[in-house]
């Protein structure tokens, strides 16, 4: 029983800031989880992964995971040497390159065939988002490196496109009090601003700039930062953890450990306090039973809330049948 406490007080997850592995690792290491599982991943014939989501999504090709599974696979390469790890890193950023969508407004993307709905914002396909792209702009980053194949980023110059653009004319870019934001999940005029995605997207963009020398890049890299320099007290709660949804719903203990991770390299980056400082206020370490009250209560109050909008949608299903 005690131990069985200890364990659901425990605040942590096993992700960690990666070493530096010969400038190729991604900056979270992912090879401390079982990323298939916690993520809900199953795999075609070509062994690249779709993710199950719950009915009535169903299982979906989200490329987001494509290049997250990439990435790990890339990680398990590099602390095993074992080459079919290298073939599986391969594969899912040959499967990238492939599937890549074109026009002429947005250049080069990716795209959700799917319907989702976030913070009551209802995205439909095809959808796209900062996150995935930067993740895949990542991966590719690092395939490229090692292959020495230029087909893996001679369309970065392209999907950058997507975040010149706003949101409003299809792109991932959305403006506030004249600060730059990447979404991860947007509507027309709606943003959600999850900080892991922008975060994500940041760093995909600073890899885009890191192994192709693109001015463009580096521009929206510097303008995010810019805004993340000035907004990041927005996904602070009481100094203990980080906000999913400014303001509304906690980080669970994946997503709290990804920000602050993510933070930490970018830190290492950049040099910014603000960030460091976040990340140091976010540790899941060392809190006190107090402390971890205050979360455990914020994650309370979320899901009481979403099972009560959920039971006030059937109710109002029930009464127009």
């Amino acid at each position: 029983m005690l131990k069985m406490l200890r364990n659901y007080l425990n605040l942590d997850f096993p992700l960690h800031v990666s070493d530096a592995s010969g400038d190729i690792n991604y900056y979270v290491d992912f090879t401390g989880m079982d990323v298939a599982d916690y993520f809900h991943l199953t795999f075609d014939e070509d062994k690249i992964p779709l993710r199950k989501y719950k009915s009535p999504i169903g299982v979906q090709r989200n490329y987001l995971f494509v290049a997250i599974w990439g990435i790990f696979c890339l990680q398990s390469y590099l602390k095993n040497k074992s080459e079919k790890w290298l073939r599986k890193t391969y594969k899912q950023a040959d499967w990238l390159i492939k599937n890549v969508s074109r026009d002429n407004k947005r250049g080069c993307f990716w795209a959700h065939d799917y319907p989702w709905v976030e913070d009551g914002i209802l995205l439909t396909p095809p959808w796209i988002s900062a996150m995935g792209h930067g993740m895949a702009l990542s991966l590719l980053s690092r395939v490229y490196r090692l292959k020495n194949d230029e087909r893996y980023i001679e369309d970065f110059e392209n999907i950058l496109n997507l975040f010149e653009t706003e949101v409003r004319d299809g792109g991932v870019k959305s403006k506030r009090e004249g600060l730059v934001f990447y979404e991860e999940y947007h509507g027309t005029n709606d943003s959600v601003r999850i900080l892991d995605g922008f975060l994500v997207a940041l760093l995909g963009l600073y890899d885009a700039f890191k192994y192709t020398n693109s001015s463009r890049a580096k521009i929206l890299f510097d303008e995010g930062i810019n805004t993340l320099t000035r907004q990041i007290s927005i996904w602070n709660f009481n100094n203990l953890w980080s906000w999913y949804y400014p303001g509304k719903k906690l980080s669970d203990r994946m997503y709290n450990k990804f920000n602050f991770c993510l933070l930490l390299s970018l830190y290492d980056i950049t040099r910014e306090e603000a960030f460091k400082g976040a990340a140091d206020r976010w540790s899941p370490h060392d809190k006190t039973m107090r402390e971890k009250m205050s979360i455990y209560r914020m994650w309370f109050f979320w899901r009481l809330k979403q099972s009560l909008q959920f039971d006030l949608i059937n109710n109002r299903e029930k009464s127009l049948c």
